[in-house]
């Protein structure tokens, strides 16, 4: 078992940046229609969800290094045709000139190949049973992910809280079982906190180089 505290290998943590760009591209590609995009410039990948939120529209730095030849004024006007916020992500430490620093987001990954939990019995209360949504589970789910990620929750807040019972652990595992099964040889994602870096740990991830988040660039 992997220590939370373990550094990864630096090609895993690079292998976590390419699959987050290529994710957020996907994502863009899929929203073109209304309002999002995707576009690649030297050093620096864009993606917009056409949704009025930065953290839903994110420029990728490919390449920190090469601040100086990247087109920050190309960046700019893009997402100004598209009338959202938006923010930059920039590899964990990498000397940045544009914009503000707001946050720092954590990374973990997992080579599917070599997580523990993918073969095991998968533990988890008896009462829990997972289903696949579909598209009439859309405000169930928004409602259960707001809560659980302290969004705007309202009073779903206090349904969703009360889920240290092994639920997440479950659900994890289902996942990554999943998604092996349809061919990905990789999992990453960003913990919030110490506790659930703790319990991503116990599942096989390790702690990579995450990512520094920039504003009003």
């Amino acid at each position: 078992m992997i220590g939370a505290g373990e550094p990864a290998p630096s090609h895993l943590a690079r292998r976590v940046r390419a699959a987050h760009g290529d994710l957020a591209e996907r994502e863009g590609r899929l929203r073109e229609s209304s309002g999002g995009g995707a576009l690649a410039l030297p050093g620096i990948r864009l993606m917009a969800s056409g949704l009025p939120r930065p953290q839903w529209n994110n420029a990728d730095v490919v390449e920190p290094a090469a601040a100086p030849r990247i087109d920050i004024d190309a960046v700019r006007r893009w997402y100004a045709e598209r009338g959202v916020p938006w923010g930059m992500r920039v590899p964990l430490g990498s000397a940045w000139p544009y914009g503000r620093r707001v946050l720092t987001k954590r990374a973990m990954a997992v080579s599917l190949d070599e997580a523990p939990t993918v073969t095991d019995p998968a533990p988890g209360p008896d009462d829990v049973l997972i289903v696949v949504a579909g598209p009439g589970d859309l405000d169930a789910f928004a409602r259960v992910d707001a809560a659980a990620f302290d969004d705007a929750a309202g009073p779903t807040a206090d349904y969703a809280r009360p889920r240290r019972r092994g639920i997440g652990t479950t659900l994890t595992i289902h996942l990554l079982r999943w998604s092996r099964g349809e061919g990905a040889d990789l999992a990453w994602l960003n913990p919030d906190d110490d506790r659930a870096a703790r319990l991503y740990a116990a599942l096989g991830f390790r702690g990579v180089a995450g990512f520094d988040v920039y504003v009003d660039g």
